[in-house]
């Protein structure tokens, strides 16, 4: 596999610091920046065309894909896009 894939709906908290899910894995924000684009806000790219809808975070050695898998997958995905804006980062809109 060439990434870690995480669901939406496993999502504890979102902060300033960075993204942390039930079973106590995080992705960190600070990590993600500067991995793939030369940007002070980007964290991850994301597609809400594909099939899931997925972010792409960078995280080091394999990216962390968080998928959208419920019936409200573009609600959710939508979500996510804004806290991460609200937060002061961004992603790549890849659709």
């Amino acid at each position: 596999m060439k990434y870690l894939e995480r669901n939406y709906s496993d999502i504890l908290s979102i902060d300033q610091t960075g993204i942390s899910f039930a079973d106590g894995f995080c992705i960190r924000f600070e990590e993600c920046i500067n991995n793939q684009y030369s940007s002070p806000t980007c964290v991850a790219e994301r597609d809400i065309t594909a099939n899931p809808p997925y972010f792409s975070f960078f995280t080091s050695g394999k990216p962390t894909h968080i998928v959208f898998t419920a019936l409200a997958a573009l609600q959710q995905f939508t979500r996510l896009q804004m806290q991460l804006n609200n937060l002061g980062f961004t992603s790549l809109d890849l659709s």
